[in-house]
């Protein structure tokens, strides 16, 4: 999605959010490299919040009682 390893939902939200507006199908011109680039695009996409939903699962484990963290 062309950012870069530290970013945030929000950043990697708004990136897919153009690329796709450039490469979908319905407004890109119809030929097989745009329409590679935007299964690319959503399949990145899809993977990045696979691997957001795990980072959230892990920080909500790693939560104690009173907010305190401890490793698991």
């Amino acid at each position: 999605l062309e950012l870069t390893e530290d970013s945030d939902k929000d950043a990697v939200r708004r990136q897919y959010i153009n690329l796709v507006k450039r490469y979908h199908p319905d407004t890109a011109k119809q030929d097989e490299q745009s329409l590679e680039k935007f299964h690319q695009i959503d399949q990145a996409y899809k993977d990045l919040q696979k691997l957001f939903i795990q980072l959230d699962q892990e920080e909500r484990d790693c939560e104690g009682e009173y907010g305190l963290y401890y490793q698991v």
